[in-house]
């Protein structure tokens, strides 16, 4: 069993309400901390390790 694509987990967060969008980050980086994960950079070189770029999709696309 496949779970959702990033599109379709993309399209319901773009539903929630901005409080449960925020509330959803301060929920997952949570449980990041508490699975001793390091956090995830913000910007600089570090920020895109795969190489990707933070860049806004079109609709359908």
């Amino acid at each position: 069993m496949q779970g959702p694509s990033w599109r379709e987990v993309s399209e319901i967060v773009e539903r929630m309400a901005a409080r449960q969008r925020a509330a959803l980050i301060n929920a997952l980086s949570a449980f990041n901390a508490a699975g001793g994960e390091p956090s995830m950079p913000t910007s600089g070189a570090d920020a895109y390790p795969l190489g990707w770029e933070d860049t806004a999709l079109p609709h359908g696309g």
